[in-house]
């Protein structure tokens, strides 16, 4: 399973993602979505079957009703947790123990505005980068996460 990954888009949706999502079951929006047409928009796109989405900083609890903070998903066998911010993944993995939470295979994340891939204590942690307003990146970027193998395979997009 291939999946869309995108964040940070602060209201403003670059039209070549319809193209690069299409046909895609699944996108999974980390956060600082905007405006909730962002969301209807992505549902809208030929193929995609469901958006899951939570809240960034910046986002209006208001506008974005029902949307949660943070969300756990199981998707091609993965567990896989997406929050706006993760101040650090090791941080992030501490406190899970610590709560004694379910460990995830996968963190979804954005925030930072930098494309990340990388994995610590058998946890991959994913930041597509902002799809409006890259920092330190060459454009704005998505990311398409490849489910299919393990271990996952992600690969970025530059708009």
């Amino acid at each position: 399973m291939k999946i869309g990954i995108i964040s940070d888009t602060h209201n403003r949706l670059n039209p070549k993602i319809f193209k690069i999502f299409e046909g895609l079951p699944i996108i999974i929006h980390a956060g600082d979505v905007g405006h909730s047409h962002i969301l209807i928009e992505l549902t809208a796109i030929p193929g995609v079957e469901q958006v899951y989405a939570v809240l960034g900083n910046t986002d209006d609890p208001w506008e974005l009703s029902g949307v949660p903070t943070e969300i756990t998903l199981t998707l091609g066998n993965y567990a896989i947790l997406v929050r706006h911010i993760v101040d650090s993944p090791e941080e992030l993995l501490q406190n899970l123990r610590r709560q004694k939470k379910e460990m995830p295979e996968m963190v979804i994340f954005g925030h930072t505005h930098q494309p990340y891939f990388q994995a610590m204590d058998s946890v991959y942690f994913l930041n597509p980068g902002s799809a409006s307003l890259p920092r330190q990146s060459p454009a704005p970027s998505v990311a398409i996460l490849d489910l299919t193998q393990r271990p996952p395979q992600a690969t970025f997009i530059y708009l």
